[in-house]
Parts: structure tokens; sequence; C-alpha cells
């Protein structure tokens, strides 16, 4: 299991796994290895990138900022990021915007994605909405490609 963050910060992690693997003479355990590994990410999918930001940060800030508070090992790894700010490794959008996060996720050669649609108190109406949109606009492209 991979951390919660971009593409860009996997891909690194990829990479610096797969030059300790070929220091250590194992280039084939690190590709085994990537592609039964999997990132953790926080998904939020709307009709319309506004709709997705607005509605889903709330609800990201709330859980924040609630494991801040219960502990000091999250404030540490996760600090509390300025009001408004989406973190890293959470995937946020209309179905078409989450469809190209997810094919930059792919390109870095890990597994798969983990993702958690509720985040804090968020209404599971709308979790539900943003895994029915995941699983009927996005994922029928994800298989064709």
């Amino acid at each position: 299991m991979l951390p919660n963050t971009d593409p860009a910060k996997i891909s690194s992690l990829c990479a610096l796994y797969r030059q300790e693997c070929q220091a250590a003479g194992s280039t084939e355990h690190a590709e085994n290895a990537l592609s039964a590994s999997w990132v953790f990410l926080d998904a939020i999918v709307a009709e319309t990138e506004g709709q997705a930001r607005d509605f889903g940060l709330q609800y990201i800030e709330l859980m924040r900022e609630y494991r801040a508070a219960i502990s000091p090992a999250f404030r540490a790894r996760f600090p509390i990021l300025p009001v408004g700010t989406m973190p890293a490794g959470t995937l946020c959008g209309s179905p078409l915007t989450v469809l190209e996060q997810i094919k930059e996720y792919a390109q870095t050669g890990v597994g798969g994605l983990l993702l958690r649609f509720r985040a804090g108190p968020m209404p599971s109406e709308f979790a539900k909405q943003s895994m029915s949109s995941i699983m009927s606009e996005v994922y029928p492209p994800l298989m064709q490609a």
C-alpha cells in the first residue's frame, strides 16, 4: 500500500524502489511487487469540477482536522493545509477529470487504486453518487484503454 499522494510522488517512490531492487540484483522482483501495490485515495466525483470541489472539500477538511486533533502523529505527517486547499492524493472533479487523474496513476506502474468515497461526516448520498459516477462513467472507458 502506497500513501495517498499525487502521481508524481508515487512515480518517484516507484523509481526509488526499482533502483534499490536493481542494486540488489532483483529487477523482476520490483515490477512484480509494484504491480501488486495499491495507492489509497479519497474520491470526490460530481457533475462538474466546482460541485465536486465545493461540496467535497469541506468534508475532507473536517476529516483532516478531526484526525489531526486526535493524533499528533497525523498532524506531523499531514500538516494542516490552508483553507480551500485540496490535499494531494484526492481524486476530485467531474467524471472526465477523475478519469484523467486515474490514468496518471496507472502510468506509475502500481497495480491499482483503493478509493474511499466518504470523507468525514460527508452525507452518504453524496458518497454513493460519487461511487455510481465512477462505476458508470469512469470505469468503462478505463477498461477500453
